[in-house]
This record gives C-alpha cells, structure tokens and sequence, in this order.
C-alpha cells in the first residue's frame, strides 16, 4: 500500500502536466524548421557569443535539433546563450533530450547557459524531476568565459576587456582597479563616449581590490551620464567589498547593481536588435 501511494505521488505530476500538454497545447503550431535561428551578437576571431531564443511551444525533434547543434560546436571558441523567456511549454516526450543538455552544461569546456526559464516553465519541469537532472552547476557560465581572465591578473595592475553591441557595451574589469591605472588606460573618456547613446554595464566580478582614487575617477562620470537620461552604466558582479566602496563615495543611490541574470538578459535581448 505505502509503494502504490509512492508510485501515485510520484505519477500524479506527469498525469497532469500530459493532460494539461493535450488540452492547451495540441494545436500549438510547431517549428518545423530545421535551421535553427541563432543570431551572433558579438564575434572575433578567437570568440563568438551567439543567442538562440526558444519557441513557445518546445518539441521533442525541436530540443534533438538543438542538442545536435550544441554537439557539433567547437569547444572553447563559442559563447552560447539559450533564451527560454518566450516559451509556454515543453512537450513531455522532449524531457528525455534535456539528459544531453544537462551533459553539455556540466562540461568545463562548453560555455553554454540557459536563461529565462519563466516560473511556469520551471515548476513544469521541477514536477517531472527534470530539474534534478539539469542541477544548479554554473561551469557553462558564458561570463567565465567572457572575463578570460587568469588568477593572476587578479593581483596585478588593472585591465579591462570590452564587447561593444548594438544597444550594450560590456566591460570587464581585472585586478586592482585604480585612479591613476584608469587614467592611463583612458577608461573614463572611453566609456563616456560609449554610454552617450547606449547602455553600458562595467563588470567587477574579477577585481581583487576597487580603491577609493578610481572611485573619484568613476564619480563624476556615472553621475553626469545618469543625469543625461540619454545613456545609462550598470554595475554587474560586484561583490560586497566593491559595494561598501560605492556605498562609501554616496554613489550607491545613483548606480543600479545588476545580477548575472540580468546582465545574461541585456546580452539576449541584442538579438533581436542585431542581425
């Protein structure tokens, strides 16, 4: 009696999520396609960073063809974002392929990331234990990949490393950050030339010390830009140290933090700005 009320806990999830799939969902048009719609974003010859956004309704050939196509990229060369903010379902019989999704995400070698995964979606997908299988493992984080930065680079004078796209500009920031290291790498009046017209996000993620000269340098850039109301600067991958520095200058108010869900969400959105 206790396994047959298992089985029934364990199968009532599935039950509803087929019945739910029949009722809504059978007359969904699917994508038949066999090209799937990548769109570059940003790309050099050593790296490329490329968006593919979902459709609404997720198929099992559809997810085949992605995996495929996933399996078929060279590793190390290519920055790949899912986006799964448009879609409403995904077929039951599909949940199989996410096994070789999950498989690519957890390789060190892959810069692969899935986002946007709306909560519907999500507890869709948690009730039929595919979540257990696609885990919280952050190695294809494509901002590791992005940062390339060495442990080295951590301790050393500061560098930065920037993506400029059609309405973005990320930079990367390295090492200990300061006044008089900014100024000879023409930091500040490069980035106010670039957040004129766009947004543009400086990433702290691999600085090991912000000090309070390149504070004074930042200053008066971030605030003249968010005074314009033309552009905007956004702080991505700062940590707590970097914050009570901001927090210190009184420039905590001005500037908007942004986690890495946000920042991964700014670089989906390119794609459907730039072809």
């Amino acid at each position: 009696a206790k396994g047959l009320l298992k089985l029934a806990a364990l199968t009532t999830p599935l039950i509803c999520y087929r019945a739910r799939e029949l009722l809504l969902y059978r007359n969904m048009p699917k994508q038949s396609d066999s090209r799937l719609p990548w769109r570059s974003v940003w790309s050099s010859r050593e790296q490329s960073l490329a968006v593919l956004r979902l459709p609404r309704l997720v198929s099992r050939s559809y997810l085949e063809r992605l995996v495929h196509s996933l399996q078929q990229q060279c590793a190390g060369t290519a920055t790949r974002l899912l986006d799964f903010s448009k879609v409403k379902h995904i077929e039951i019989s599909a949940h199989q392929e996410f096994f070789s999704l999950a498989t690519l995400l957890r390789n060190p070698d892959n810069a692969i990331s899935m986002l946007g995964l709306t909560a519907a979606v999500s507890r869709e997908l948690a009730a039929c234990r595919v979540m257990d299988v696609l885990g919280e493992s952050d190695s294809g984080n494509p901002l590791n990949a992005l940062s390339n930065t060495t442990g080295n680079e951590r301790y050393q004078a500061p560098t930065c490393k920037s993506y400029m796209m059609g309405a973005t500009g990320l930079v990367f920031l390295a090492g200990r950050v300061d006044g008089p290291g900014l100024a000879r790498m023409g930091f500040v009046e490069t980035l106010q030339h670039s957040a004129r017209d766009r947004t543009c996000i400086i990433d702290f993620r691999d600085v090991s010390l912000l000090e309070s000269s390149a504070i004074a340098e930042l200053y008066p850039l971030i605030t003249s830009i968010q005074a314009s109301e033309k552009g905007q600067i956004l702080i991505s991958g700062a940590g707590p140290n970097v914050r009570q520095m901001f927090r210190m200058s009184g420039l905590a108010q001005p500037v908007r933090f942004i986690d890495d869900s946000s920042l991964l969400a700014h670089i989906a959105t390119e794609d459907m700005t730039n072809d």
